[in-house]
């Protein structure tokens, strides 16, 4: 079975690649992608719990942007199956400019729609565990004025956090699938004139 190329970054500066990325449904693929081996649709259905066919065409926009492609095909009983991969290992969302920004924002409220959605379906299905050192659900906002110090400190735990995720291999007996949705920015000063 083909594998994926060997580790690239990707750009997404194409405005039709950046639309693209505005849809929590297209997100999801690209993360389920977002393995060594390459995936069906029927593959991307099943662990997204959706029909096929509406599957097959997010795909399908994502092969024709660029994001997505072919990589191989399996046997299947009446004609092969097309297996899909991502166009590089990192995709990257620049934001140099200011249309940039809007499209960097309108992802970013695609990624917390589709959080919001795990979040409900953690909480429905009884498999969210909120303590102990398994817990696999925390949903906490904070603010904090953060000191040239603590900003070096918090990003080394952010790489560390995200480095352990991207670690993780093909799952295991005993392992679960969690979601991370971040976002880490500034805000405008808060302090109130002296």
């Amino acid at each position: 079975m083909p594998t994926q190329t060997p580790h690239r970054a990707h750009d997404v500066c194409d405005p039709e690649q950046r639309k693209a990325l505005a849809s929590p449904i297209r997100l999801e693929i690209l993360g389920l992608l977002d393995t060594p081996q390459p995936q069906s649709v029927r593959d991307l259905a099943h662990q997204m719990g959706r029909p096929t066919t509406a599957v097959y065409y997010h795909v399908h926009r994502l092969v024709e942007v660029g994001l997505v492609r072919r990589v191989g095909s399996r046997p299947r009983r009446k004609k092969p199956e097309a297996l899909f991969g991502l166009v590089a290992d990192t995709l990257t969302l620049p934001v140099d400019t200011p249309d940039q920004h809007e499209d960097a924002a309108r992802t970013l409220r695609a990624a917390q729609r589709m959080a919001a959605r795990d979040m409900a379906a953690s909480l429905t299905h009884g498999t969210a565990r909120f303590e102990g050192d398994h817990r696999n659900f925390l949903a906490v906002r904070l603010h904090a004025a953060c000191s040239p110090d603590a900003l070096r400190r918090i990003n080394a735990h952010l790489d560390a956090v995200i480095a352990l995720l991207g670690e993780q291999g093909p799952p295991t007996e005993d392992a679960e699938f969690c979601s991370l949705t971040l976002a880490w920015m500034p805000l405008p000063d808060r302090r109130r004139p002296q």
